[in-house]
């Protein structure tokens, strides 16, 4: 949270925030010098419940969501138990005192919208990222049994574009015909097996499409020759009917001096309609390879 990162960094071995504790103590000292502790007792009391009410509820959340992270030993341990224990905290939440209640309600909402919309930098392995997980599993199981229909159909592409910084008129082209509601694939083929490191490319490469907001997916594949490759991409990206069903590459502007190259190039195209994909071929002016001007860049 912001204006506090004083109180944050951690003193000794166990890496303790001496100075929020230290701001805890005068917090509590101020409320103990009132002298009249009524006027706070109610939201204090209120603020306790409804911790305990947050541990039930991430009890239960953890166990529908299935968390290989949570794993209770209690013998005698019901997820349902936590739920009613969720429910009677907050039953006693409004017992207490219902606008100091919904006043409770409040500031953990304002605190959860604010963590959920600022999207700090840090992974707590919470039960929500478990939630997504199970949720983009099964959407992705009741898509696999939903029958296609024209009035649902939407083009599904896989860019052949190698490393998507190299390509980026590829890229934008092929975010602008998904308009980031449809499945949009980049593949890269490595012709030199063993030449990269494919977990940081993987991430690398990733994290630029983030940064430029477009909406899709990478994947690299090692093979001695392009074609191979792009034809083991054709078969293997996606999952169930997020699959792709349209091929987009750009066009091969040096094929009269690489004759070998063009009949790899005509290759894929028939592995592409044999698999009845759509083709797409971009071509513009200048050229669609950018990897001169990234590596003088790079080096710059």
């Amino acid at each position: 949270y912001p204006k506090i990162e004083f109180f944050a960094p951690g003193f000794g071995a166990n890496n303790d925030p001496v100075r929020g504790y230290v701001l805890v103590f005068f917090v509590s000292l101020g409320c103990i010098i009132i002298g009249e502790l009524n006027m706070v007792s109610s939201l204090l009391s209120n603020f306790f419940v409804a911790a305990y009410a947050l541990i039930n509820f991430s009890v239960f959340h953890a166990s529908i969501t299935k968390s290989p992270g949570w794993r209770p030993s209690f013998k005698y341990y019901n997820p349902w138990v936590s739920l009613v224990g969720t429910l009677l905290c907050v039953g006693v939440m409004f017992m207490m005192d219902w606008m100091t209640a919904l006043l409770t309600f409040l500031i953990i909402a304002i605190l959860y919208l604010y963590i959920f919309y600022r999207k700090p930098e840090a992974n707590w392995g919470s039960s929500a990222q478990a939630q997504v997980f199970v949720s983009a599993l099964k959407g992705l199981q009741n898509l696999t049994e939903t029958q296609d229909h024209v009035k649902n159909y939407r083009p599904k592409l896989l860019v052949l574009c190698g490393n998507p910084a190299q390509r980026p008129p590829l890229v934008d082209f092929a975010n602008l015909i998904t308009k980031k509601l449809s499945l949009l694939i980049c593949a890269h083929v490595v012709t030199e097996p063993g030449s990269k490191n494919l977990a940081i490319l993987k991430e690398s490469t990733q994290n630029w499409l983030n940064d430029h907001k477009i909406k899709g997916f990478y994947t690299v594949v090692e093979s001695g020759s392009w074609e191979e490759g792009a034809k083991s991409c054709m078969t293997l990206a996606g999952l169930g009917k997020l699959s792709p069903n349209t091929i987009l590459m750009g066009f091969k502007s040096d094929w009269i001096n690489d004759i070998s190259g063009l009949q790899e190039y005509f290759n894929v195209l028939y592995t592409a309609f044999d698999h009845n994909l759509g083709i797409a071929i971009l071509r513009v002016k200048g050229g669609l390879d950018f990897s001169e001007h990234v590596t003088a860049e790079e080096t710059a």
